[in-house]
């Protein structure tokens, strides 16, 4: 499977005329952690663009980007760090490519290192399943606090 390069500046694609754009979360706790980072990994994205997909990541990639933490031993940036990436690796953009046939770990700089095990694409799929049959909270009458 080939990976689809990503373009150096992406712009998100406007949301039609009278529906806001919805930014997932993982976005913005990527905006928080970026200025923690000594530089930007290229196999995360930056912001969310229909023309990318997102890349499994390798086995490992958060103690690599612990590294990249401007103060490693900052706690807060840790958290912010683990929570990013718990929530990125647990949005439908990312499980779709855990879960693609033939789909390849990637390490920071975007490399292709390793397939993904039959049992994490297994696993992802499964939980895509699950979040399908979840009623979406942007759904209904807005009841929810």
């Amino acid at each position: 499977m080939t990976t689809a390069r990503r373009p150096a500046a992406v712009t998100p694609s406007p949301a039609p005329a009278g529906r806001p754009t919805i930014r997932p979360h993982w976005a913005t706790l990527f905006a928080e952690l970026a200025p923690l980072l000594t530089r930007w990994p290229p196999v995360l994205p930056r912001e969310p663009h229909p023309e990318l997909e997102a890349r499994p990541l390798a086995l490992g990639t958060r103690e690599k980007l612990a590294e990249l933490l401007r103060d490693p031993a900052d706690p807060k940036a840790r958290r912010l760090l683990a929570r990013a990436l718990a929530v990125y690796c647990r949005s439908t953009f990312y499980l779709t490519a855990l879960a693609t046939d033939g789909s390849r770990r990637h390490d920071l700089d975007g490399r292709p290192i390793a397939p993904v095990e039959p049992a994490d694409r297994a696993a992802a799929a499964s939980l895509l399943l699950i979040k399908a049959m979840r009623p979406s909270p942007r759904a209904g009458t807005g009841a929810r606090r």
